[in-house]
């Protein structure tokens, strides 16, 4: 027992020196000395120390509750940024970015009502910032408004024609809504600004490839790349569907073994490399990348059943109908393709088959 209040007494000695140094330190430094020290903290909690020794020395300083704001918000800590950028706001009423700040807040408070006001209210005050217009449409887009965020990148792109995040931000709304000839122009706009910024090629990579405009894409896929971050296996799927589409098989396959090099568990890789080696009438080859699909996946429906195919195209009816079993336990069931597909002509014309289909088309869990 006398241990333990020996302990409780040392903690609470060293608990009022500490709070002593502070408040020495406090007392013997400017606001100023602590915001600077702030601002150059490395870690968060060194950052809010610092910033509240800089309004506690100086409880007007609207600029140290805007900044001690930033890294609440930075750390999802919303009614303390909040509180922050509401004082921030009373000390220094022409600070615009603590109007978005606290708007986004609201926003991300899922409390939209207070959000719009909290956006207008800045926009009333200062019409000639382009960054405002670029946040609100940020919330705009989040709210599915896509019109208005795209009437406010407008006015942002206006105020601030040289920047490309604004031309970028406004292609890919316009992607969301259909507009795929305009989010081209503003991707290479973007690109004119800014020629390593890598996802703004891979956009408009997609684009192309969309609009079936294959040797385009394959370029801006290439030069993607070659930027810093490029080693993407999205990327390297994208330019292997290209090549696909542009019947060059060899090079799809050789970029999708780049995806299966980065994501050796990457089953629509193996699919879609099986579908090439297939297209170059490679069998072995594709059903090795099949049955590593079943390996990862076991109920992957499709591997199953394109094994199923090249097993009977093979007149290879046991190992066909095993596999092509599993394809329908598994979820399969377009009947149509199995009566009619060339590839199952030799299996069709097995009774082991005309059993298996009205076995499973008798089934409860599979009807046409």
């Amino acid at each position: 027992m006398m241990k333990n209040r020996m302990t409780m007494l040392m903690d609470a000695i060293v608990l009022f020196v500490v709070f002593t140094i502070i408040t020495l330190l406090v007392s013997c430094n400017s606001a100023d000395y602590w915001y600077e020290k702030a601002a150059n903290a490395k870690v968060a909690e060194q950052k809010l120390l610092f910033y509240s020794m800089a309004i506690q020395k100086d409880s007007a300083f609207g600029e140290a509750y805007y900044q001690r704001g930033l890294v609440y918000l930075a750390e999802q800590r919303h009614e303390l940024a909040l509180h922050d950028f509401e004082k921030t706001i009373h000390l220094v009423p022409e600070h615009g970015q603590a109007y978005i700040k606290r708007a986004a807040i609201y926003d991300a408070l899922g409390e939209k009502g207070s959000a719009i006001p909290a956006y207008q209210q800045r926009g009333a005050m200062n019409t000639a910032d382009p960054y405002f217009y670029f946040e609100r449409a940020l919330f705009f887009e989040n709210a599915n408004n896509f019109e208005r965020a795209l009437k406010d990148l407008n006015q942002a792109i206006l105020l601030r024609p040289s920047n490309y995040s604004f031309y970028f931000r406004r292609a890919l709304i316009k992607r969301k809504v259909g507009r795929d000839a305009a989010a081209l122009d503003d991707l290479s706009i973007a690109i004119s600004l800014d020629p390593q910024n890598r996802i703004c090629y891979e956009q408009r990579g997609g684009i192309y490839l969309q609009q079936g405009n294959y040797e385009q894409a394959i370029i801006d896929f290439t030069i993607a790349t070659r930027i810093e971050g490029g080693d993407d296996p999205e990327l390297y799927f994208q330019r292997a569907l290209a090549y696909t589409k542009r019947g060059d098989f060899f090079q799809a396959i050789r970029d999708l073994g780049e995806v299966i090099s980065l994501q050796p568990e990457n089953t629509d890789a193996y699919l879609a490399r099986a579908s090439a080696h297939q297209r170059l009438y490679d069998d072995e080859a594709a059903l090795s990348d099949l049955k590593r699909t079943l390996q990862i996946d076991p109920v992957n429906q499709a591997a199953a059943y394109d094994i199923a195919r090249i097993y009977s195209r093979r007149h290879d009816n046991q190992s066909s109908l095993l596999y092509l079993e599993e394809a329908l336990l598994n979820g399969y069931n377009q009947w149509h393709n199995l009566e009619l597909e060339r590839d199952f002509s030799s299996l069709r014309e097995t009774v082991a088959f005309g059993n298996l289909i009205a076995k499973f088309r008798q089934s409860r869990f599979y009807g046409e």
